[in-house]
């Protein structure tokens, strides 16, 4: 899967292609054509995280609960969470470094479809 995000008036602004044939799901992301950083999904302690390569970035809180945080040198640098009744899935989600807030939006995006990927699976296999 590929994914383009824009600014308004067309121009790409991050580009987001998933490796192919990978055990668990990774994630390449690109701004101006060259790739910024990997996010790879990991199992630790029965729980999912997301491994950044080529960014000092951290996440921590709950992935499955869509409560979690982005750390950079154990600062928190943006806040996640989900509006749980509405008509659609909606985030609110608080950036404090304005130079992180697209690759931030990408991981974020990516999370979540790698949840809604997982969630359709299950519900096809009990069916």
């Amino acid at each position: 899967r590929r994914f383009i995000i824009t600014d308004s008036n067309g121009v790409e602004v991050l580009k987001i292609q998933e490796k192919l044939f990978r055990f668990q799901p990774t994630f390449e992301f690109y701004q101006n054509n060259e790739r910024i950083y990997t996010l790879k999904k990991k199992w630790f302690h029965l729980r999912p995280t997301y491994v950044f390569e080529g960014m000092d970035l951290t996440i921590s809180g709950s992935i499955w609960l869509h409560q979690y945080q982005f750390e950079k040198d154990a600062d928190i640098v943006a806040e996640v969470s989900k509006k749980w009744l509405s008509w659609g899935d909606v985030y609110y989600l608080d950036v404090k470094d304005e130079s992180l807030a697209m690759p931030i939006i990408g991981a974020v995006i990516m999370i979540d479809c790698v949840l809604a990927s997982q969630a359709a699976a299950h519900h096809s296999s009990s069916n």
